[in-house]
């Protein structure tokens, strides 16, 4: 071969080479670089979004070399078919794998958080804060009997389902998807250990989240709670109304009641503990977990009375006796008129 055919030969591969650096290193440089050094960023598909939804919404977050790039990225991998959900890109992650996790659908899961909720609807109301659900329709469903009678429960105990902690959950989580997660939780929740402690009590665990739910509105002071508990089981044990002033603001819907009358007290609802012995029909809030084990390790004492106390620390007064809780009670009223408190 003559000299300047090697030449020609070794230009070419010269070239190749060079080609092959220069496409690398614009490949790196556009593709490998973060979609946004500052900051993660988070995208949420809705089903049916388009391309041009997606590339607006991500590359309003990144700097425009990255934005060219996850145009680039977002046609060659078409993400119009990305999968619906919630996808996060850590400030030190690239583009190229921020787009190939969309159109892959690996999801980035969302901790699903729930505490200090009363009602049904407040509950709802969170689960769509947070998860793509609609708050209106999965209201509804936890109040339909057929659709709470698929886990076991009614309208009136489905809020014992719910066992307040944080949860891993993909954002496009389904209404039934998260109550079957509930139940999958609940059913954990209740262990050999404390369905046996419930079982001594003489109470199933519904019952037992139902007197947790008047156990702690009754008091914020966590150590009062396993007090309260023995004081209710020996109103239950000895057939006396529970009387528990909580359960009458819940039959009015009214939990800004501050001094609960007699007009209150006469208001017709199974919640109304001092027209109707026994728990009422479920729970009156979503009960916290310490309350239940609270009330799975009562206190074991002869209280039947209890009164809040004078100072409104939150704390109660308790009598074993009819005598002493009207000198409690007489004290509380004192301190209640004194603050014209109505």
């Amino acid at each position: 071969m003559k000299k300047g055919n090697y030449i020609t030969i070794l230009k070419y591969i010269a070239y190749t080479i060079g080609g092959l650096i220069l496409a690398a290193t614009v490949s790196v440089y556009l593709f490998l670089r973060p979609l946004d050094r500052t900051s993660d960023t988070e995208i949420y598909l809705k089903p049916g979004i388009t391309r041009a939804e997606i590339v607006d919404r991500v590359t309003e977050k990144a700097d425009p070399i990255s934005s060219i790039s996850f145009s680039i990225l977002a046609f060659v991998f078409k993400l119009e078919k990305a999968p619906a959900g919630y996808y996060k890109v850590s400030k030190n992650e690239s583009t190229y794998r921020f787009a190939y996790n969309l159109k892959h659908g690996r999801e980035t899961p969302i901790s699903f958080v729930f505490n200090n909720l009363r009602t049904k609807e407040q509950f709802a109301k969170r689960a769509a804060d947070q998860l793509l659900v609609d708050s209106a329709s999965l209201a509804t469903k936890l109040n339909n009997p057929e659709f709470c009678a698929q886990y076991g429960f009614s309208p009136q105990t489905i809020p014992a389902i719910f066992i307040p902690h944080t949860y891993e959950l993909y954002w496009k989580t389904s209404a039934e998807q998260l109550i079957e997660r509930m139940k999958r939780e609940y059913d954990r929740f209740w262990s050999e250990e404390r369905l046996s402690k419930a079982d001594q009590l003489g109470l199933s665990p519904v019952e037992v989240a139902t007197l947790a739910s008047i156990v702690e509105e009754e008091s914020a002071q966590q150590r009062e709670r396993p007090r309260i508990a023995g004081l209710y089981l020996n109103r239950i044990k000895i057939g006396m109304p529970l009387q528990a002033d909580p359960t009458v603001k819940f039959a009015l819907g009214d939990f800004s009641i501050r001094r609960v009358l007699n007009e209150h007290l006469n208001y017709d609802s199974n919640y109304n503990t001092y027209k109707y012995a026994g728990l009422p029909p479920g729970p009156i809030r979503i009960p916290s977990i310490q309350a239940i084990d609270a009330v799975l390790n009562r206190e074991k004492h002869n209280y039947i009375y209890m009164c809040a106390k004078e100072d409104f620390s939150g704390s109660h007064n308790f009598a074993a006796s009819y005598e002493q809780h009207l000198k409690n009670a007489a004290k509380y009223r004192r301190a209640l008129d004194k603050r014209n408190i109505k």
